[in-house]
């Protein structure tokens, strides 16, 4: 974890677990993340978090650490370039775009380096969004902070009503 810019605000780094650990290790260290957080951190209320269903999985750790479900929405953060096999954020492609990765990226396609949006990406034929959803997830210090929350609460199955279900990087 490392402070932001922004007050109060914490940016915990991607888990990633190999499958040799006990089962459910994920959600018990998101659990035990949680419980971290809000003991040390008083002035952080609620967390919230991405579950990347287009290519990893819809958020069964974030189900079983207690989360709430608070959107799903059709991909529009994640593009693929197909003739290079490479994704990228669209955070990448647009902010940082004057970086290494992109400049590298727009070597390997023979394109000047230079600003694109990923609507010009798609427009000129190298990138697309990658067929899938994300899924919003959020988790509060109690009760009342969850009752002041001014977007629904989904049940589980909106994911499948979504057809968003994907479990290890295969849609369900």
């Amino acid at each position: 974890m490392r402070e932001t810019p922004w007050s109060g605000m914490l940016e915990l780094a991607r888990m990633a677990f190999d499958d040799v650990l006990p089962k459910n290790a994920e959600s018990r260290c998101l659990a035990m993340a949680r419980r971290l957080i809000f003991a040390h951190y008083p002035q952080i209320e609620w967390l919230l978090s991405y579950s990347d269903g287009t290519q990893s999985g819809h958020g069964t750790i974030y189900q079983a650490a207690g989360f709430d479900l608070t959107q799903v929405r059709p991909n529009r953060t994640i593009y693929e370039f197909p003739t290079i096999g490479r994704r990228y954020a669209a955070m990448t492609l647009e902010a940082h775009w004057s970086g290494e990765t992109v400049r590298q990226l727009c070597a390997d396609l023979g394109v000047p380096h230079e600003y694109r949006t990923r609507t010009t990406w798609c427009k000129m034929g190298l990138a697309r969004p990658l067929p899938g959803y994300q899924l919003r997830y959020m988790t509060f210090r109690d009760q009342a902070v969850r009752d002041r929350l001014t977007v629904p609460i989904l049940p589980n199955s909106a994911i499948d009503d979504a057809g968003a279900r994907m479990v290890r990087g295969e849609a369900k």
